[in-house]
């Protein structure tokens, strides 16, 4: 009785061994299938709807991957091809990647237009209409053109702003003086520009440059 008893205990321990660890193995996965989410993206976005498909991206990759994982046993990350059904199901996953990894750029580049003091509304002149972000502030520094000595007003705040942030030395009053003169005309001969001392376009593109 004890023998048999023995024989059965040895005979089911594997076998309940090997249900136990298809257990563990379905349930942890051989790999991390989280997606590296960005903090730098900008999630005040001007488009909300681009903010949103970007998480729930994120959330139907790892969704996707897991349930690969524990349904048919396909590791995304290390997928093996012979298994049915496993190419079209990572090819979608990696396009699923790849279309986040393009959102995720596109909210991180719009994140560091802000911190270079675009608004929303610059953004999407700048995506959607191709328009470069050198050529909308000169669209919008319109004002500083011709700006000479004499001039004063909120051009030449603009204007002295610049040259400051140049590390130009000069009062910083909207009146364009003898030390705004001075400084511009520097500034250009730094450029191969003529030293007219006065904001001509190609001073004014290399001025925000």
């Amino acid at each position: 009785m004890k023998r048999l008893a023995w024989l059965i205990i040895i005979v089911t321990l594997p076998i309940i061994a090997f249900f136990q660890y298809k257990k563990y193995t379905k349930f942890n996965p051989p790999s991390i299938y989280q997606y590296p989410v960005n903090d730098s993206v900008d999630v005040n976005y001007y488009d909300p709807l681009t903010v949103q498909k970007y998480y729930e991206n994120i959330y139907n990759i790892e969704s996707l991957a897991r349930e690969l994982w524990y349904n048919k046993g396909i590791d995304v990350k290390f997928p093996d091809m012979d298994i049915d059904g496993s190419r079209s199901e990572i090819k979608y996953y990696n396009q699923l990647w790849a279309t986040t990894k393009v959102l995720q750029e596109k909210l991180v580049y719009s994140t560091k237009l802000k911190q270079e003091g675009f608004n929303n509304s610059d953004i999407r002149s700048i995506v959607e209409n191709g328009v470069t972000p050198t050529f909308l502030q000169y669209t919008e520094k319109q004002s500083l053109l011709q700006l000479k000595i004499g001039d004063e007003g909120q051009g030449v705040w603009e204007l002295q702003q610049i040259l400051l942030k140049k590390s130009y030395e000069i009062p910083f009053d909207g009146v364009f003086g003898i030390e705004t003169e001075g400084s511009l005309i520097d500034f250009q001969k730094k450029h191969n520009l003529i030293p007219s001392g006065i904001v001509t376009k190609k001073t004014l593109k290399k001025l925000i440059e």
